[in-house]
């Protein structure tokens, strides 16, 4: 399903608005049994097969969750991150956890980990990195919640990881306004399919 939304009336911030308050109406339990889909169907792709070291995120206001993700990357010997936002050079930084008991809240009301330099992951090593965002298109393109940080990570350089992004179907829209220095995703998955992005 793709949300028919009309571009000629919205800018990339009113339909962040527009889109996160669609899945903030979402019950737990839809965003729990959504959620199960999606990472059921993550954990099957070859490209998580092979990863070694993932790049997670920790899930706000009903983004999909990923703590199956992570208890089954642990399970296979994986090595998982998280990020630490730092405003200060405005960037993210990922450290690798152990449990998830090891996060707390941190940067903009998110959970991360502490930052020990021994579990710094640098991103060349990182071969899965998984986005979350508030509106994707079919092609790639993403709009997060406005603070830049995902979209200078997908620029870096080093950074040589499949991007896999995690959304609902209603998070999907037909056609995104992008620049030409937007940095796409790899693929998205959804509930209902996965999308190979070109």
């Amino acid at each position: 399903m793709i949300q028919k939304v009309d571009l000629k009336n919205l800018d990339k911030a009113d339909l962040r608005i527009s889109i996160l308050k669609e899945r903030e109406c979402l019950d737990n339990r839809e965003v729990a049994r959504k959620s199960e889909i999606i990472c059921r169907k993550l954990i099957e792709t070859p490209f998580f097969e092979d990863a070694v070291y993932l790049g997670l995120y920790s899930p706000v206001r009903n983004e999909v969750k990923t703590d199956n993700i992570f208890d089954f990357a642990k399970g296979l010997g994986k090595r998982v991150g998280f990020p630490i936002t730092s405003k200060s050079i405005g960037r993210l930084l990922f450290f690798e956890v152990e449990a998830l008991e090891e996060l707390s809240v941190g940067t903009f009301g998110i959970n991360e980990p502490p930052s020990l330099k021994k579990s710094f992951i640098s991103l060349d090593k990182i071969d899965l990195l998984i986005i979350p965002g508030v509106v994707f298109d079919e092609r790639g393109h993403r709009v997060g919640y406005g603070g830049g940080y995902y979209d200078r990570l997908t620029g870096e350089n080093d950074l040589r990881a499949v991007k896999a992004a995690l959304a609902f179907d209603m998070q999907i829209v037909e056609n995104l306004p992008a620049e030409p220095h937007d940095k796409k995703v790899d693929y998205i998955i959804t509930e209902s399919r996965m999308i190979k992005c070109l």
